[in-house]
């Protein structure tokens, strides 16, 4: 069943990394790859979410800071954990608001869980 907010994930303040993939991995029952990349293709978009039988994939923009890149997985896990679809847009679609809102919302969840105490300076950073 799809999350609707972090707190029903049960997850506290200081959640791992590692033990953030493996919720995610289970509730998808697939793997997920993360992998940066960037060329002139990627000025507007941040990171992109395919879906595919045996595994997810999330591609994110190497040239974005390390805080950033971290922001779009979770952005990516917001709509894994949701059960949206993959991108299917083109550059002439128009997206989703709501499911964009949605993963947006979780994301920030997932981040105020993920960082600790001392990490509050860097999460400014994301707004």
């Amino acid at each position: 069943m799809p999350a609707k907010n972090a707190s029903v994930l049960g997850f506290s303040q200081g959640v791992g990394w590692d033990e953030l993939v493996g919720y995610v991995t289970q509730t998808t029952r697939k793997n997920v790859r993360i992998q940066a990349i960037g060329d002139a293709h990627w000025r507007n978009a941040t990171a992109a979410l395919s879906r595919f039988p045996d595994q997810d994939l999330i591609l994110i923009r190497y040239t974005d800071s390390p805080l950033y890149r971290t922001h779009s997985i979770l952005h990516e896990f917001g709509h894994l954990l949701l059960g949206h679809d993959g991108c299917t847009q083109s550059k002439d679609t128009v997206r989703d608001d709501a499911h964009e809102q949605a993963a947006e919302l979780l994301a920030y969840q997932l981040a105020q869980r993920l960082y600790r105490p001392g990490d509050y300076e860097d999460l400014r950073v994301l707004g």
